[in-house]
């Protein structure tokens, strides 16, 4: 049905997608300080909106033109991926890959969908070497 989503999210908020990726963390410990911070980025104006429109639209499905005009414009670029991501699976990390071939790519272990989140001991060094 069109516009369920964004009813769903006018209902609940956005605390549906908190207890969603709540339970990609294998520490749970680490659930309460990641719901927090998520809560704040949930304030933003727009973020709604943004996750309804990735929702019905698909990560890879119809932005793949425009991660292939992202490919064109010839800049560095740090593809992070949760390899136990089951928002977006790793096996689709090939067909981004396959856009951005000049993308450096990290497969973040025991990561999930937030995997900077979930590891940064992997993820910020990688990102710190990027930035550099």
């Amino acid at each position: 049905l069109p516009g369920i989503t964004t009813v769903l999210m006018g209902i609940t908020g956005s605390a549906f997608l908190l207890d969603k990726v709540a339970t990609e963390f294998y520490d749970p410990a680490e659930v309460r300080a990641f719901r927090e911070q998520y809560r704040l980025q949930m304030e933003y104006r727009g973020f709604a909106r943004a996750v309804v429109s990735t929702i019905r639209h698909g990560m890879l499905g119809t932005f793949a033109s425009t991660y292939a005009q992202l490919a064109a414009l010839q800049k560095d670029i740090l593809l992070i991926w949760g390899e136990d991501d089951p928002t977006i699976p790793f096996e689709r990390s090939r067909d981004l890959l396959l856009l951005l071939r000049q993308a450096r790519f990290l497969a973040v272990p025991r990561g999930g969908h937030v995997p900077h989140f979930q590891r940064p001991e992997i993820v910020h060094p990688s990102l710190l070497e990027f930035l550099n």
